[in-house]
């Protein structure tokens, strides 16, 4: 097995942000002229925690392992062990994974936000290291 890597597509999404932060700021300065300064240091700070909280992408490890990249660094309270994977299922160019935590009975999920053809590959991937990942078709999956 190989390390693989998923870059994931926030860019887009901060993009977004970004551009309506700005909008934001404009409708502040003509409603609150003297608040404007405040709002933007207010805005400078949202958009840094947008920024560093964005992961960049995901690498498949060769330890089994899924790890978010953020602009910081990778995060290990984020790394998903390929197998505590439970179930995944796609909506919206969005893979949603649900696992066990180490330590907790009740599952959690991460959503990794990536192209269509990165979706695929990647749950092939992940099928490949652990057979038992049942893929759900539907959205939000039935409950047992």
């Amino acid at each position: 097995m190989n390390e693989l890597t998923f870059y994931s597509h926030g860019k887009k999404a901060l993009f977004i942000l970004i551009i309506l932060i700005i909008v934001v700021l404009t409708v502040i300065y003509f409603v609150l002229p003297k608040g404007f300064l405040s709002a933007l240091m207010t805005t400078v700070i949202f958009v840094l925690m947008a920024i560093f909280s964005l992961p960049i992408k995901y690498v498949l490890t060769d330890a089994n392992t899924i790890e978010f990249h953020f602009l910081l660094g990778k995060v290990k309270s984020r790394t998903i062990r390929v197998d505590s994977i439970i179930e995944t299922w796609v909506k919206n160019n969005r893979l949603t994974i649900k696992y066990v935590k180490e330590g907790y009975s009740q599952p959690s999920s991460s959503i990794l936000e990536l192209e269509k053809r990165n979706i695929k590959k990647i749950q092939e991937e992940l099928l490949k290291r652990n057979p038992n990942i049942i893929e759900v078709n539907e959205f939000p999956p039935r409950l047992p």
